[in-house]
């Protein structure tokens, strides 16, 4: 029984001092910590964002090349055409 009463006031005081550190401000370490990890986080978004951006533009701008360069033929072909007419 007196084994018992010891190891709950041992829980007791160890909830306490949980409790207290708890509501004991962050030190100056910690918050440069914390800032630090959630600076690198937002960095981390916004270049995969800015990525996600250029793939979608650099495809886009493939594609109106693409699409340029098939209008240059038609009027290439359309001028070559006329050319042989003359």
């Amino acid at each position: 029984m007196f084994v018992e009463m010891i190891t709950e006031r041992k829980k007791f005081f160890a909830a306490q001092r949980a409790a207290e550190q708890r509501s004991k401000p962050p030190t100056k370490t910690q918050i440069r910590d914390r800032m630090c990890t959630y600076l690198k986080n937002i960095d981390l978004e916004v270049v995969k964002s800015s990525v996600t951006r250029t793939e979608g533009c650099s495809k886009r701008t493939r594609d109106e090349l693409e699409s340029d360069k098939s209008k240059k033929q038609k009027l290439d072909e359309h001028v070559e055409a006329e050319k042989d007419d003359d």
